[in-house]
């Protein structure tokens, strides 16, 4: 084996070479996701175009100076 190269365990502990990859009882994530009022829906060529036939979800990149990214 090539000494310049290690596999990673070299100077660690062996507690770190017996921790499980995964909590055993891992506590789960609430997602929050509010309800969506059907008001009015893009025509199927406008929705295909933005990629979302609902306006409320409609962000296009850069239409918001806020958002936009400097070069």
């Amino acid at each position: 084996m090539n000494p310049n190269l290690h596999d990673g365990t070299k100077g660690k502990s062996d507690i770190c070479k017996t921790m499980p990859a995964v909590m055993p009882t891992p506590k789960l994530a609430h997602a929050y996701v509010p309800f969506q009022q059907l008001v009015c829906i893009y025509p199927p060529m406008k929705g295909l175009s933005a990629g979302t036939i609902f306006p409320e979800l409609d962000r296009p990149y850069g239409a918001d100076p806020e958002y936009t990214v400097d070069a």
